[in-house]
C-alpha cells in the first residue's frame, strides 16, 4: 500500500481528491460513494477509450476507494454494461485484485432478477503498462435507475412502495443464501431500483460477500480493531463488529437497517461514527436500536414489530434467514390489511 506521505502529498496536489476526501469523512456515516459521485482527477479511463480491445469507455458512474465503475459498450455482447476497475497501479495491492476476482466468482454464482448480473472478469493493458501493472476489471449488467440511498434524499416510501422494494431486496438476499454466500454489505447504497420496473430492485456490489462455509473473518472473535476496515458501519450487525463470522441473520440485520431507512429516513442508531459505533460495539449490552414509531409514529404496528424483530441485537431472534424474513414480510402486511 501507498504510504501516508505519498497520500498527502497526492492530496496536497489534487484539490478534487482533497475535496471529496474531507466530504467523506464529514457526512458518509451511511457509507459507500453515491453512484452518481466522482473523484475527477484520477480517473483509470477517458471517454471513447478501448479496453482489452472489447469495451469502448462511457461516462463515468461512480467512485470508490478500490476503483472506478464505467458506462461501456461491449462490442462482443452488443449492449450496454457497467465496467467496474480495481486501479492496481494506484493502490498496488494485489489483495484488492483478488478481491475483485472472489466478488466475481462469487456474484456468478447467484442468478436472480433481483441480484445484478455479472458477465466478465479481465485485465487491460496498454503501451503504458509496465511489468505486472495492469488495471483488473468486472463487467456486469448495466442497471438502469438509482439507488434507494438516492431515492430517499427525496421522500420516504409509500407503504405500498416499501413493500415491493423490501419483498425484492429480500428475494434477491435469500437467493444469494440459497448460493451459499452471505453478502455482508447489504446497504441503501447497493439497493438499485430499476426505473423501467416500478419497485423491482437490483443487489450490487459482492465486494464484501463470502462462501457462508468458507468465511474467515479478517479478525479473531472479540477484535473489531481490523475487521471493522470492511463494511458499511451504519448497516452492520452487531455480531461483525464483535469479528465474529457473519451468519445469515446478519444479512437480515443490515436489510432491517435498510428498512428502517426506506420508512423514515432516517438511521436506527443513535452513533453513526464509525468509531462511536465501535465503542458501542465493545459495550454489553449493545444499546437497543430504535423503533420505527420512534421516528415515523404513524407507521403500523405490524410494520414497526417486523422491522424491530429484523434489528433484534441478538441474532437468535431475528428472522434465521431471508427467505424467513420474507414471509415475515407478508405477515405483517396480511395483518395490516386486516387478514
Amino acid at each position: 500500500m501507498r504510504n501516508v506521505t505519498e497520500i498527502d502529498a497526492h492530496l496536497a496536489a489534487c484539490p478534487q481528491c482533497c475535496s471529496r476526501v474531507v466530504e467523506a469523512l464529514r457526512d458518509r456515516a451511511w457509507g459507500g460513494i453515491s453512484s452518481h459521485s466522482a473523484l475527477p482527477g484520477c480517473q483509470s479511463f477517458t471517454p471513447d477509450a478501448w479496453v482489452a480491445d472489447r469495451y469502448v469507455i462511457g461516462p463515468l458512474l461512480g467512485c470508490g476507494g478500490m476503483g472506478e465503475v464505467y458506462e461501456a459498450y461491449d462490442v462482443e455482447r452488443q449492449e450496454m454494461v457497467a465496467l467496474k476497475t480495481v486501479r492496481a497501479r494506484v493502490c498496488d495491492n494485489p489483495d484488492l485484485v483478488q478481491r475483485l476476482a472472489t466478488e466475481f466468482a462469487l456474484a456468478r454464482r447467484v442468478h436472480h432478477e433481483n441480484v445484478c448480473r455479472v458477465y466478465a472478469l479481465g485485465e487491460h493493458r496498454d503501451w503504458r503498462s509496465h511489468g505486472d501493472e495492469g488495471i483488473a476489471f468486472m463487467t456486469m449488467e448495466l442497471i438502469e435507475g438509482e439507488s434507494l440511498d438516492r431515492r430517499l434524499q427525496r421522500t420516504p416510501l409509500s407503504l405500498n412502495e416499501f413493500r415491493g422494494v423490501a419483498s425484492g431486496l429480500l428475494e434477491g438476499v435469500a437467493a444469494t443464501h440459497r448460493a451459499g454466500i452471505l453478502h455482508r454489505d447489504i446497504k441503501s447504497h447497493n439497493v438499485m431500483l430499476r426505473r423501467d420496473r416500478g419497485t423491482s430492485v437490483a443487489i450490487i456490489d459482492f465486494g464484501l460477500a463470502v462462501d457462508a462455509d468458507r468465511q474467515a473473518n479478517a479478525a479473531a472473535p472479540g477484535d473489531v480493531s481490523k475487521f471493522s476496515l470492511e463494511g458499511s458501519p451504519a448497516f452492520m450487525a452487531p455480531e461483525q463488529f464483535r469479528g465474529t463470522e457473519a451468519i445469515p441473520a446478519s444479512d437480515v440485520f443490515s436489510s432491517g437497517v435498510v428498512f428502517f431507512h426506506a420508512l423514515t429516513r432516517s438511521s436506527p442508531f443513535r452513533c453513526l461514527d464509525r468509531v462511536r459505533r465501535l465503542r458501542c460495539a465493545r459495550r454489553d449490552p449493545l444499546e437497543p436500536p430504535l423503533r420505527v414509531r420512534d421516528r415515523a409514529p404513524h407507521a403500523p404496528e405490524p410494520l414497526d414489530a417486523y422491522v424491530a424483530r429484523c434489528l433484534d441485537l441478538d441474532p437468535q431472534r431475528r428472522y434465521p434467514d431471508a427467505a424467513a424474513a420474507r414471509r415475515g414480510l407478508e405477515e405483517a402486511f396480511a395483518q395490516i390489511q386486516g387478514r
